[in-house]
């Protein structure tokens, strides 16, 4: 792979326009001490992507679990959102002949198929659902928080409509992609015996292709993913260089902000000229949103407590969780029912923010909403939820709300 730059320069375009060669020398001088930094952040952990390149242990239990239980399935279906589903797609694309999913068995030598659910919407979710046989699907569900408000919406809808055909036995259909120690699915797969793969804790989710999050859903459909990480590791090589000009991800990363923060042109448009890159372009695109957004980086989701009443402890099959952000910025309450019968409880919100102020409700899947007054910060807000059933709710200023 080559990079080419010289479109970048002035003397490549009018004389006007472009970079000055002359500053490319000055970024040379400066990339020292940014290389420095980067290897000393990495020493201390920070970038725990890097350290994807050397895990033998995790390659070969995802290969036994692949030529295993894996190859027991005609088809895979990925539940995930964001990073979690488009390094899965992004792979599949690349490494994996056009149109995998329209070819024959033989043409595919017998993999899998695969889908990713990447939305809730609900007629997506219905019309993918209706193309798979439940008693032929393994399903994948890629949180690494284990709480992801979508991705725990798709699987409460996926697993009532696998326990619909296979009952008890659904949970033999089901693997989940998540933290080591914690969050809502590691408490399940613990619980109920359901298979699981980890995300290291220190990689991020738009980091994570190349963790088991994009691996296991690859090596299903027949990628080579120890080749895959052999190439990862070859690319780390050529972005060790301490010399900028012969090290083509520093460049193409200086040329980018020199762009940005000398000549003031921020926008960059990633334009692959073949298909089986194009969910590389959107990976890509999401991977620098992601990075660019302080509020989501500095924002949090939290367990939430919910109380139920003497004579009614179904509450104990209630979990809820809120996210919050920045002063200013909506939260998101999610409160799901993990059991077969309904469930009532009160969800305390220990959200300071609500006190004493009148907030709404707003529930994006089915277009309704709630007003609330800042009492049920204090009391709890009530909750009663059908069998599998869930509430994805934002939390929005009614008046007064800072």
């Amino acid at each position: 792979m080559r990079l080419a730059y010289g479109r970048m320069l002035s003397d490549g375009l009018d004389g006007e326009h472009g970079l000055p060669r002359g500053r490319l020398t000055e970024l040379t001088h400066r990339f020292a001490e940014v290389h420095a930094e980067v290897r000393d952040r990495r020493a201390r952990g920070e970038y725990g992507f890097y350290e994807l390149v050397d895990q033998p242990t995790t390659l070969r239990e995802i290969g036994q679990f692949a030529e295993g239980l894996g190859q027991a399935h005609d088809h895979v279906l990925v539940l995930g959102i964001g990073g979690s589903a488009l390094g899965a797609k992004a792979l599949l694309n690349a490494l994996r002949p056009p149109a995998w999913n329209e070819l024959d068995d033989e043409a595919r030598d017998f993999f899998p198929r695969l889908t990713v659910l990447d939305n809730i919407d609900p007629g997506s979710v219905a019309a993918a659902l209706r193309r798979i046989d439940p008693r032929r699907v393994l399903v994948n569900v890629v949180s690494k928080s284990g709480g992801t408000a979508e991705t725990m919406a798709q699987y409460l809808v996926v697993r009532a409509w696998l326990e619909e055909t296979l009952g008890p036995a659904a949970v033999r259909h089901l693997v989940f992609t998540t933290d080591p120690a914690r969050g809502g699915l590691r408490e399940l797969a613990e619980r109920e015996g359901i298979a699981s793969v980890t995300v290291p804790p220190a990689v991020g989710g738009r980091f994570s292709v190349l963790s088991p999050v994009g691996l296991l859903p690859a090596a299903l459909v027949g990628v080579d993913i120890e080749g895959l990480i052999a190439g990862a590791r070859t690319a780390l090589e050529r972005a060790d260089p301490t010399e900028l000009l012969h090290n083509p991800p520093a460049l193409y990363a200086a040329l980018q902000w020199a762009a940005d923060t000398w000549l003031g042109a921020g926008i960059q448009v990633l334009m692959p000229n073949t298909d089986r890159l194009r969910e590389l372009a959107e990976w890509y695109r999401r991977l620098l949103a992601a990075v660019d957004q302080d509020r989501v980086r500095a924002g949090q989701w939290r367990l939430l407590e919910i109380e139920g009443w003497r004579d009614n402890q179904s509450c104990r099959n209630l979990l809820a969780w809120l996210w919050s952000g920045e002063e200013g910025v909506d939260g998101h309450l999610v409160v799901i029912n993990l059991s077969g019968q309904p469930a009532q409880g009160r969800v305390r919100l220990d959200w300071p923010r609500l006190e004493g102020r009148s907030w709404q409700l707003v529930d994006p899947v089915q277009d309704v909403s709630f007003d609330r007054d800042g009492t049920e910060t204090s009391t709890g807000l009530f909750v009663d939820l059908g069998a599998w059933q869930f509430h994805l709710l934002a939390i929005r200023p009614s008046s007064g709300l800072a």
